[in-house]
């Protein structure tokens, strides 16, 4: 029959070992989320940048050459923009750490903004290689949005006297100039695959997005290296001879181009990489005086990142046992001699640092005990000295006994 005092020590039994059971559990649990490697996070890196581009540039449109019957005449056209904006651009990314076979996207966007423009049309009137007349024919200030496209209002050119075939004759010239502009821009990637992207923002196109890939090692840039201010248009000329019934109105030349570029090197998103760090050692147990050596290795293998080996006697302070760097293969040794007998817990730190984040290693428990006092042999050698005299002894005197018998 089971006695109630055996069920008590049975059911006592039962709680230890499932409490037990649950300490090793929470134990590995710890350990895998403490040395575990942190993917990249969702966490977004958000920001806006100010750009200021100026543009004053002169491009050569091309030439016209008049109808029958003055096709001696020619029109050499230039035009002439000054600008300079100032618009921003609004950036960001899809997380703020990166590790090795992770892509990172980057979205860049701005809104259509008005900038104050001057543009100037230059004219050279020639009959073969002569010079006859030079036009300098300056548009009013206009605003234009851009992103966008926008046509100037034609403009009267004023009269130009012609004497032909014994006639004198008055060239009157209408000009109109249809523009689009658009933002080119490239960012430039450090740490990532591919290392540079070339971009245009355009009146449809106002947002940019595009993927980069982590290779190797750890961190990264992207860096709005160089923004433009691109100009495209046609110009429009219509010819009108005034003393006659008849009028003329070119076919538009091919599409000018007028474009500045700024160099920005600004950096929009930094991103850092996780890392996992472990530490072993040989030996759990050590007599005080001797060294414990402690090995470990951080995954993505890096040199040069700082390592603090962290020792505190159980439930006390921790404090900094030694400082040292990864080699090549992301690995460390370190060595340590406690000056104290007692039960020690060891892990190993990384502060963080510009392209890596914050990281604990597992915890060794290692013990350190007081060296055992060595031995006095002297007496031992006198005890037995005195015990073999006393053997001696008695064995004689036995002997005389039994003689005296």
């Amino acid at each position: 029959m089971v006695r109630v005092k055996d069920l008590h020590m049975i059911s006592k039994h039962v709680q230890m070992t499932y409490m037990s059971a649950l300490k090793v559990i929470l134990i590995i649990l710890l350990t895998i989320i403490i040395i575990s490697p942190t993917k990249g996070n969702a966490a977004s890196i958000t920001g806006s940048t100010t750009i200021s581009v100026l543009i004053d540039s002169t491009q050569s449109v091309g030439e016209y050459t008049f109808p029958w019957p003055f096709s001696d005449y020619k029109l050499i056209v230039k035009i002439r923009i000054i600008t300079n904006p100032v618009f921003s651009i609004k950036y960001s990314s899809d997380k703020d750490l990166i590790s090795t076979g992770e892509n990172v996207t980057l979205l860049l966007n701005t809104s259509p903004t008005n900038m104050e423009l001057k543009s100037w049309i230059l004219l050279w009137l020639l009959k073969g290689h002569e010079e006859i007349h030079t036009l300098n024919i300056e548009f009013q200030k206009f605003s234009i949005e851009f992103p966008g496209s926008y046509k100037t209002p034609s403009i009267s050119i004023p009269a130009l006297p012609l004497h032909e075939f014994g006639i004198p004759l008055t060239i009157g010239l209408s000009l109109r100039v249809e523009i689009s502009t658009e933002v080119p821009l490239v960012i430039r990637a450090e740490r990532l695959n591919p290392s540079t992207y070339s971009g245009v923002i355009t009146k449809d196109l106002l947002s940019l997005r595009y993927s980069f890939m982590k290779i190797n090692g750890i961190g990264a840039r992207l860096i709005l290296d160089r923004v433009g201010l691109k100009f495209e248009g046609k110009l429009y000329v219509g010819l009108t001879i005034i003393e006659l019934p008849s009028k003329y109105e070119f076919p538009p030349l091919s599409l000018f181009t007028l474009s500045a570029e700024s160099m920005v090197s600004r950096e929009l998103v930094k991103l850092k990489t996780p890392l996992n760090v472990f530490i072993s050692t040989t030996k759990k147990c050590t007599i005080l005086g001797d060294t414990l050596i402690f090995t470990g290795k951080i995954s993505p293998p890096v040199a040069g990142i700082k390592i603090d080996l962290m020792a505190r006697k159980i439930d006390d302070y921790w404090f900094t046992v030694a400082s040292v760097f990864t080699d090549s293969n992301g690995s460390f040794t370190v060595n340590w001699s406690p000056t104290e007998a007692g039960e020690y817990e060891i892990r190993a730190y990384h502060a963080g640092e510009e392209y890596s984040t914050e990281v604990w290693s597992n915890i060794i428990k290692v013990r350190t005990v007081e060296a055992t006092p060595p031995i006095d042999m002297s007496w031992i050698v006198v005890m037995c000295i005195v015990v073999m005299i006393v053997v001696v002894a008695l064995v004689a005197w036995r002997l005389r006994t039994r003689t005296g018998q």
